[in-house]
This record gives structure tokens, sequence and C-alpha cells, in this order.
């Protein structure tokens, strides 16, 4: 009864907030189980408006509090490190739980759709697998050390008021100071030679008809479901070019705009609609700071920040598109929309000759590692 009671009043998740005081509890610090446990149970124990899903860009860059879904119950359900498979879980865990629902922003991203992306470590005990009841392990996790040694941490950075790294609704926040220069290097080799991201990216078709079929069952629910395809930072894309991956990048972008059509065109009751962020345009192609300056809309080239989160969902909603950022897409517009990506390209190229000679360094740098991968 004890520990229930600290687990409640702490809240070290941000599951119930019950009791949500400054310098005890309001910044909660932990995250179990890469906030698959966290997440599972919010959804299960509250009843929400709007949820976001996608990956760690979407779990860093939507926050639920941004101004323009102000008086709405907004969740951010993006997970970390996610496969496909555990992504559509997700989707059919908020089916089952979330009866207030009403719409869904779905970020997409490219590697989700490799073939040798592979599940998280944490999937298969988590509530998104199917293999456990969220009240199980709500129940475990409340007798577990695990929980006190949370409640602990929580109430000691609170305290502190030494708080960075904070989670609220779901969404990860950090405002720690970090080197970006460094930090866009480790993301750009990391992506280059890791055998789930594009060390070994082999484009898995097959993934579409799942997502199509869980999307259509969510607006079959009446759940209108807002996709979009993630923003990233300019060395980003040209890193893809330099892998020889902008065939299949554009391949992808085709083909989930065939597959937005398709649900459209079914008429189910939720609707559905497909926006591009990616490209070349006045976010994407953020000029990198010299020296220690951060930059305004990423925290590296993969990880846009809040700024970028709310323009986003604002442009979807009102269709209004600002200095380039977004594009409303449909399978007639694809190949218009390439060209796009390609003329804006080679413009950042010969804007930013620097920026190239890095991707290509690091490209080289790579090369052993990738080399010794075991890809198929």
């Amino acid at each position: 009864m004890a520990l229930a009671i600290i687990y409640f009043v702490v809240d070290p998740q941000g599951i119930f907030d019950t009791y949500v005081r400054e310098g005890f509890n309001k910044y909660k610090v932990v995250s179990r189980y890469s906030g698959r446990y966290s997440k599972g149970a919010s959804l299960y124990f509250n009843q929400y408006d709007v949820v976001f899903l996608g990956s760690s860009r979407a779990e860093s860059g939507m926050d639920p509090r941004m101004d323009v879904l102000s008086g709405k119950r907004v969740f951010n359900s993006a997970l970390r490190d996610p496969s496909m498979t555990e992504t559509l879980g997700a989707m059919d865990y908020i089916l089952k739980y979330q009866k207030s629902v009403s719409e869904v922003y779905l970020g997409l991203d490219f590697f989700l759709f490799s073939k040798n992306r592979i599940n998280h470590p944490d999937y298969e005990q988590s509530v998104f697998s199917g293999n456990s009841h969220p009240l199980w392990i709500t129940f475990k996790y409340m007798l577990s050390s695990g929980m006190v040694r949370d409640c602990f941490s929580t109430v000691r950075a609170n305290r502190s008021g030494a708080v960075d790294r904070y989670h609220v609704r779901g969404h990860y926040r950090s405002e720690a100071e970090y080197d970006v220069r460094g930090a866009m290097d480790y993301i750009l080799s990391y992506y280059m030679t890791a055998q789930t991201m594009f060390g070994c990216y082999e484009y898995d078709v097959n993934a579409m008809g799942a997502l199509a079929s869980s999307i259509d069952r969510l607006m079959a629910a009446g759940i209108k479901v807002s996709i979009f395809i993630s923003p990233q930072h300019a060395k980003n894309m040209l890193m893809l070019e330099r892998l020889g991956l902008y065939d299949e990048y554009f391949a992808w972008i085709s083909d989930v705009a065939k597959m937005v059509d398709g649900l459209e065109e079914a008429g189910v009751r939720g609707g559905c609609s497909l926006w591009d962020f990616s490209g070349f345009n006045a976010i994407n192609s953020e000029r990198l700071p010299e020296g220690d300056g951060e930059l305004e809309f990423y925290y590296e080239t993969s990880h846009y920040k809040v700024n970028v989160g709310e323009r986003i969902v604002e442009t979807m909603m009102t269709g209004e598109i600002r200095e380039g950022f977004g594009a409303r897409l449909d399978a007639g517009g694809v190949e218009e929309r390439i060209e796009q990506i390609v003329e804006g390209g080679k413009l950042y190229k010969e804007k930013n000759p620097l920026e190239v000679r890095d991707i290509e360094l690091i490209y080289q740098s790579a090369q052993k590692d990738r080399d010794e991968l075991s890809c198929y």
C-alpha cells in the first residue's frame, strides 16, 4: 500500500497527474523502458483528443502543449527507435483503448521501411506488442525497485532545479547544452553505418500495405489521420544522395502518396491527408552555426525542434505554406515534388560546398564499417 501511495503521489512517469507541485514532481525526468511503459499506461488510463505517432523525430519535435492545439487533450505516443511492426502495434493499441481520439498525426520516416529494421529490445514486453496487458505491467512496475529509484530521481531533480531533460505527455524535451557539430557528425556517421538505418538499407515495399490496413481501421473508427513525411536537415538529404538511396527514397514517397490516394478514394469516415516536409527550404536548409552556436530549427541533422513541430501541425491544419516548408501531396504531384527536391539539392550544394565536402569526409570515414556489415 505504501509503495502504491508513493507511486501515485510522485507519479514519476507523468501518467496520472494526481498531485503536481513545483520543486517536487512537476518535471518528469525518467522514462522507464524507453518510454514504452509510460506511454502505454498513459494511453490506457487517460483519454485524449489528439495523438502523435512516429519515431524519435516526432517524440522530440511534437510538444502536446503547442498553441495551435490549445484546448485539446493531446498526447505524444511517438516511440524511440521503433520498427514498422511496433508503429502498427501502437496504432492498434490506440484504436483499442482510446475512445475519444478524433485525430492522429503520423510522422513517417524512410528508415522505418527498411527490411533490416528490427524491433526495439523493449518491444516484446511492451503493451504495443500485444504480449502484455497495461494493468499487469503497471502492477509489476509499481512493486519494483525501479519505481522507487524513479521516484527518488524525480524528487531529487525537481528539488535541485537542475532539470534540462524531461518528459511531458509523452514528449521528450531537451534543453541541455550540447556540441551541435559533434552531434551532427555522430548522427550522420551512425545513419551511414548502422545496419538498421542506412548501412544496410533495402526498401520493404510490403510494409506499405500493412500500414494502409492500420490507417484504414483508424479511419473506419471516425479518426482523421494526418500523415506527414518528416522534415530533416539538408545534410541528411545529401547523405541519402551520397549513399545512392535517392531513387529508393523517391519511390517510397511515391508509394506513400499512392497509398493515401487509395485510402481517400475508399471514402472511409475519418479521412486522410498527406504532407511532405522534407526537401530543401528555409527550415531544412538552415545554415549551420559557427563555433558553439545552436541551430534554430534542429538539434542535429535528424531531429527537429518544437518550433518546427508546431509549424507542421499549423500548416496541415490551415493549408497555409510559409517559406516553402511543406507541400500537400498526392500521387499526381509526386513527379513535380521530386523535381523540386532534386533542384533544391543542387542549389544547396552550390551555396554550401563545405557541407558537401563534410558529407564526403564522413562517408569515407564510414566505409570501413559499412564494408564489414553483413546485410543480407
